[in-house]
């Protein structure tokens, strides 16, 4: 690339290079010598979503499916513990041309006035991070009239650089936490007898999946005969499904169920309860695994709130 931008000799390329969806990872990261195995462990929970299995990079997973698949596929991957971010993005070669080229097609169709350039390199190729933004962000200056604006700018382009160039516009946050499965079996009992106590229900069961438990719903089969669902109660069932959990499992009390939980390798069992309700519904659980309370320093507010987020 030339130091005189307006001399760039910038090729459109035609739309032929290969889309992918980019995904992030944060605290399986910092596993050290059992990181491979967190990594393993979340490239498998992405291909039972994704029905392909990513390609491993520095510090990413890149994901190639059909084009017409990634937005779907994308915002199911959202409910993957242990990702904390996706970018669907376009994957070019390691040259500046191209690479502005392919920025300079995500700014177009766009209504903006300002705009910045950030890109990061997970290996150390092509050229320093600050040069990559300098050189791309005026060659779009010299092509739109546009200005360029760090903070707080009307459209941000991203460019990270490892074996390839991606560049994308939109960082999707996830959940981030541990790949479901990788810290043993628990069993959740599912209590119904209001919307209250089924939403703590719901919340314990996905806390602990975001710690990287599988875990094993139950229900009584009493509550089960009783309760007529309401369309927003299924939904916050199906929740657990959506992020992971297995199918839900039926029981008469709690005898059967930690009899059932034990032939699933289930070494603790958790509940809804908080600090507020502790004589609540499971106050007289007689047991010999293992009771969990992930929800027991919330208040009504903070477990509406925090379920709202895994909607």
């Amino acid at each position: 690339m030339q130091k005189q931008h307006t001399n760039m000799n910038y090729t459109i390329r035609q739309m032929t290079d290969t889309e992918a969806i980019i995904i992030r990872y944060g605290e399986i990261a910092l596993k050290g010598k059992n990181r491979i195995n967190f990594e393993n462990k979340l490239l498998d929970n992405i291909e039972r979503i994704a029905k392909a299995r990513p390609k491993r990079t520095s510090g990413r997973f890149i994901l190639y499916i059909d084009a017409k698949d990634m937005q779907k596929t994308a915002e199911k991957l959202k409910k993957v513990f242990g990702i904390t971010s996706l970018s669907i993005a376009k994957e070019v070669d390691l040259d500046m041309d191209k690479i502005g080229s392919e920025a300079l097609e995500r700014a177009k169709g766009r209504r903006f006035r300002t705009f910045r350039i950030t890109a990061q390199r997970t290996q150390k190729r092509l050229k320093p991070s600050p040069d990559i933004e300098r050189e791309i962000g005026a060659y779009i200056v010299e092509k739109t009239g546009k200005k360029v604006k760090l903070k707080d700018p009307d459209l941000e382009i991203f460019i990270e650089i490892s074996e390839h160039a991606y560049v994308f516009t939109e960082k999707m946050q996830c959940h981030g936490g541990l790949p479901v499965g990788i810290e043993g079996n628990v069993a959740l009992i599912i209590e119904e007898k209001n919307k209250k106590e089924l939403d703590k229900s719901i919340l314990a069961g996905l806390l602990m999946m975001k710690r990287g438990c599988n875990i094993y719903p139950f229900r009584y089969s009493s509550m089960k005969a009783s309760m007529k669902k309401s369309a927003n109660d299924k939904k916050s069932l199906k929740l657990l499904e959506d992020y992971g959990a297995k199918t839900i499992v039926i029981a008469k009390d709690i005898n059967e169920i930690q009899t059932k939980a034990l032939k699933m390798q289930c070494r603790a069992l958790a509940i809804g309860n908080t600090i507020g309700n502790l004589s609540g519904p499971h106050k007289e659980i007689e047991t010999d695994m293992v009771i969990l309370t992930p929800l027991i320093s919330y208040n009504e507010k903070e477990i509406s709130e925090k379920l709202k987020g895994f909607r």
